[in-house]
């Protein structure tokens, strides 16, 4: 997405502040998002520019989500939940290709109230300043890894289960865990701590899955998305501010 955006950072070292991002990923305030546009300023990138990265990187993964949702999912809340991700994917189609309609429907909506308008202001710019990454047909290959990074999570369900014996479908594995990033995101926790697990947990004793079994899949997926990448990433966000406060008192960079 950088490089779409006109930056050029070393892939070992872009990899490295992404994961370092992660570190921080259960703090509140999208402090692990400051912290890598922080470390990615000494690449010469922009804050805005990587936060641009960041808001079309969320576009993408709750484009790929929803999809995932309305192909896999199965359970009591299917039917709605099939038509939300319907319409929601209909909408972000709309909103990415046409984006103007959009945001002048908010501002008159919101135009009274000035937090909400800045709020759209900001969305709006966002969006014109994301438009290289929004349109097709890369915003469909954006979307597509990100669909498998959740289909590899799914994956991860399906295995565990069939370790405890208590197998399910692959595609059950993916829409659970489709269904549970969507409620952790809408419960707007730092990673979705909470209305993931709870979520998730349901889901598989509604299907039958008894509740030690659950608990165990649940461990090992939030290892795998969330605790993995705080063990990962924080040595290496530490790291990373330290260098650069370092860098920034000897005046090897601005």
């Amino acid at each position: 997405m950088l490089v779409r955006l006109g930056a050029r950072v070393p892939t070992m070292a872009s990899l490295a502040i992404f994961m370092a991002g992660l570190g921080l990923l259960p703090t509140p305030g999208k402090i692990g998002v400051a912290a890598r546009s922080l470390l990615l300023m000494r690449h010469g990138v922009p804050i805005r520019m990587s936060l641009v990265a960041y808001f079309a990187e969320r576009l993408f993964d709750l484009a790929g989500l929803l999809l995932l949702a309305a192909i896999f999912y199965r359970g009591p809340l299917s039917d709605g939940l099939t038509t939300i991700a319907v319409a929601g994917l209909a909408c972000i189609a709309l909103v990415a290709r046409y984006p103007d309609p959009f945001v002048h429907a908010l501002r008159r909506l919101v135009g009274r109230w000035p937090k909400p308008l800045l709020a759209v202001n900001a969305t709006a710019g966002l969006l014109h300043a994301a438009k290289r990454l929004l349109a097709f047909p890369q915003a469909l290959m954006f979307v597509l890894l990100g669909v498998l990074a959740n289909v590899v999570v799914g994956l991860l369900v399906w295995g565990v289960l069939g370790y405890l014996s208590a197998g399910v479908s692959v595609g059950t594995g993916i829409g659970a865990v489709a269904l549970a990033h969507l409620t952790g995101s809408a419960s707007m926790a730092p990673g979705g701590l909470g209305g993931f697990e709870v979520a998730l947990l349901l889901d598989l004793e509604h299907k039958g899955i008894q509740r030690d079994d659950a608990l165990i899949v649940v461990t090992c997926v939030r290892i795998v998305t969330l605790w993995g990448g705080v063990f990962v990433g924080l040595p290496l966000m530490l790291s990373g501010l330290r260098r650069d406060r370092l860098e920034r008192k000897a005046g090897k960079v601005p």
